[in-house]
């Protein structure tokens, strides 16, 4: 009679070995750290504000287009206020410099932490068209005047 095939004895069974201690994948909970550099950095206040410390027009519409913006696209939102006060946002771009995190502008504006994510995001989400009109030499900084001709309106020109 044949013999039987030992297929154990063909099979390097110790090649085979299953590791058994996989390393289980990282769970990402929760929402991830929201931070945002602070596209006014190193940049001269006489540049985005007037005198009297308010913003110039040019910023003034990319504040409030990313505050709008943001206000309904929003889903956490419980309350029927949708919109961050355009003041903190100015405030924040004009006085907290760096890296910005919701705790640290909640702290410096006494605001809740949720109102502090917003203000972040709205500056994230408005940082792009801040630093590509900073860019223009002829931004619009009052009505009627241009950047570039500040004491002459744009009508006589």
């Amino acid at each position: 009679m044949l013999d039987q095939i030992d297929l154990f004895e063909y099979l390097d069974i110790e090649d085979l070995a299953v590791d058994t201690q996989i390393t289980p994948a990282p769970k990402a909970r929760g929402r991830p750290p929201l931070k945002v550099l602070n596209p006014l950095d190193d940049v001269p206040p006489e540049q985005y504000a007037n005198s009297e410390g308010r913003p110039f027009v040019w910023l003034d519409d990319c504040l409030m287009g990313a505050i709008r913006a943001c206000g309904t696209r929003d889903s956490r939102l419980v309350d029927t206020s949708k919109y961050v006060s355009q003041y903190k946002v100015f405030k924040t771009l004009s006085h907290l410099r760096g890296e910005l995190t919701p705790k640290r502008v909640a702290q410096a504006l006494g605001v809740s932490l949720q109102t502090g994510w917003r203000i972040v995001s709205v500056i994230g989400f408005a940082s792009f068209s801040i630093e590509r009109d900073l860019k223009r030499p002829n931004r619009i900084i009052g009505y009627g005047m241009k950047a570039s001709s500040t004491t002459t309106p744009r009508n006589q020109q």
